[in-house]
């Protein structure tokens, strides 16, 4: 890590334990080899990788908080469950500079703010601005930090690496100008002034995480779902089913992108493993055809295309299941 994030950890007088600190927030340890650690604000694992064949457990649980370990055939992630906000991201991130693992990975919601970025899209920040105070803390001497100034991606070139898989896997991840503002309330009073750093999207934390994530010198990236757009009129809060349909379907296709070149798991692999943790056939048939409907209509996929996936789908579901 950096020179700055040693001085950080140095001066941090909240604990002089990290190790304990760091298992005792988030129950994560010292003494394994973690290959990502999965940075999200809300999000928890069960929620985007439920239908993979992974293991999670819950390794500490708080009111605000939580921690996770995914177990994969052959890699390790550390999931760390946060609160939003800039300053929240920059506290608990830094707990995890004595962990041991090789990539950071951000996923979060994000507002767009252009007509063309519909809901549900897949992006990841081309630059920030940094429209955060917290951010400042970061320096030496709080008088030096210059707000709205870009942060780029710490590392471009594993970026790039994965907006090329995630094409491989069939997805957009669209690479946008994001800002980065402290208040989601107060924000849209002041969107003439943000919209004049010509950004596309709008969030609250990853300029800090690529800030951080530069400290600790570790590869990361951003993956964000599109949750609402100003632009279209389609909000945050108080959503339509539909609405809702289509952003909470992104991520499942994405745990390619969170591992970086590990295997993805083989479709009955799926399916077996929804139908051995107790959840019914019926149950698990239902959901599946409900998921599969949004997907075709929010992507326009030809009824043909979709009618042989399911039935692919179907029969393998059925032999497992009799099994």
């Amino acid at each position: 890590m950096k020179k700055r994030m040693i001085e950080l950890i140095k001066a941090d007088k909240s604990t002089d334990n990290y190790t304990g600190a760091v298992f005792d927030e988030f129950g994560l340890s010292v003494d394994k080899h973690y290959d990502v650690l999965v940075v999200a604000p809300g999000w928890t694992p069960a929620k985007i990788m439920n239908d993979y064949d992974v293991e999670i457990t819950c390794t500490a649980e708080h009111s605000y908080i939580s921690g996770y370990e995914v177990v994969g055939d052959d890699y390790l992630l550390g999931w760390i469950q946060i609160s939003s906000g800039a300053s929240s991201l920059i506290d608990t991130v830094s707990l995890c500079a004595v962990l041991d693992f090789d990539k950071m990975v951000f996923v979060g919601a994000v507002g767009a703010l252009v007509p063309e970025i519909p809901l549900g899209s897949l992006c990841t920040p081309l630059w920030c601005i940094s429209g955060n105070l917290a951010n400042g803390y970061l320096l030496k001497d709080l008088r030096e930090y210059i707000p709205y100034g870009k942060v780029f991606p710490n590392d471009n070139e594993f970026v790039k690496k994965v907006v090329k898989l995630a094409g491989k896997l069939g997805y957009d991840l669209k690479q946008e100008p994001v800002f980065c503002t402290d208040s989601i309330f107060c924000e849209y009073s002041h969107m003439d002034f943000i919209k004049s750093f010509d950004v596309s999207l709008i969030e609250m934390e990853t300029s800090s995480f690529y800030l951080m994530a530069d400290l600790m010198e570790k590869p990361a990236v951003a993956l964000l779902a599109v949750s609402d757009n100003s632009s279209t009129g389609d909000p945050l809060l108080a959503r339509s089913e539909e609405q809702k349909n289509i952003y909470f379907f992104f991520p499942r296709p994405f745990e390619g992108c969170f591992i970086m070149g590990f295997r993805e798991p083989l479709l009955i692999r799926r399916v077996s493993s929804r139908v051995s943790s107790g959840v019914s056939f019926e149950k698990f048939i239902s959901s599946f055809l409900l998921q599969a409907m949004t997907w075709a209509i929010s992507t326009g996929v030809s009824l043909s295309l979709l009618l042989v996936e399911m039935s692919l789908l179907l029969a393998t579901s059925f032999s497992v299941y009799l099994t």
